[in-house]
C-alpha cells in the first residue's frame, strides 16, 4: 500500500481565475481612436507584462510579446446588441469560434473565450454546499443583509416590491438549507472515517 499522498492524481482543467482576463465591460465602450496600455503586474500563466490596446470602430487591436516568444498582434471584433429599451451592449466575438462573450482569457497564442481557452469556472471545483452558501451570500448582498447565513433574515430593502423580497428570501433559505444539509453529510462522513481509523 502507498503512503501519504500516493495514488492517482487527476489533472484538472485550469480555471478562469488562473488566466489573464480581458473584460468587455472595461474595454468595450472606449471611443474609437483611444489607446491604452494594459499593465499586467500580477504573476500568472505566461505573464505578458504590458499589452498595447488600440480601439478601432467595433474592434480592439492588441499587441504584446509573450515571454520567450515573438510579438503577437490580435484583432478582437466587438458586436453591439440593441438593449430592450434604448442603447446597445457590447460583446466580444471570440477570435477562434466567433461566439459572443463578455470576457476573453489568455490561451496559447492569444485571448479566447472560456471554452476555446479550455477553462472551467472556479465554482466547478467547489462542493455543492459551498456553492450554495455563496449563492445565499449573493442574495444577502442584494438585500443589504450582512454576509453569513448565521445572521438570519434582515429587513426588506426600501423600494423593493414585497413579492420580489419574498421570492429572494425563499431562494436564500433554499440555498441555506442545501448548505446545512451538505455540511452535515460531510461531517457524518468524516466522523465515520475517524471511527474506522480508531478500530
Amino acid at each position: 500500500m502507498g503512503g501519504f499522498g500516493s495514488g492517482f492524481r487527476g489533472t484538472a482543467k485550469a480555471t478562469t481565475r488562473d488566466r489573464h482576463r480581458l473584460s468587455v465591460k472595461d474595454w468595450g465602450n472606449l471611443p474609437p481612436g483611444a489607446r491604452a496600455i494594459w499593465n499586467i503586474t500580477r504573476g500568472g500563466w505566461q505573464d505578458l507584462g504590458s499589452v498595447h490596446v488600440c480601439v478601432e470602430a467595433d474592434a480592439l487591436a492588441l499587441t504584446y510579446t509573450p515571454p520567450n516568444g515573438s510579438p503577437i498582434e490580435q484583432w478582437i471584433d466587438i458586436e453591439r446588441a440593441p438593449c430592450r429599451f434604448s442603447g446597445s451592449r457590447p460583446w466580444f466575438l471570440c477570435p477562434w469560434c466567433g461566439r459572443r462573450c463578455g470576457a476573453l482569457y489568455r490561451g496559447r497564442g492569444g485571448f479566447y473565450c472560456r471554452e476555446c481557452a479550455g477553462l472551467n469556472y472556479q465554482s466547478t471545483r467547489e462542493p455543492p454546499d459551498t456553492r450554495a452558501v455563496h449563492k445565499a451570500d449573493r442574495i444577502r448582498a442584494r438585500l443589504g443583509w450582512p454576509a453569513g447565513i448565521a445572521f438570519g433574515h434582515g429587513p426588506k430593502p426600501k423600494g423593493m416590491h414585497w413579492r420580489t423580497f419574498w421570492r429572494l428570501v425563499a431562494e436564500h433559505d433554499r440555498h441555506a438549507h442545501a448548505f446545512m444539509e451538505g455540511s452535515m453529510a460531510r461531517l457524518d462522513k468524516a466522523h465515520e472515517r475517524l471511527l474506522r481509523c480508531g478500530r
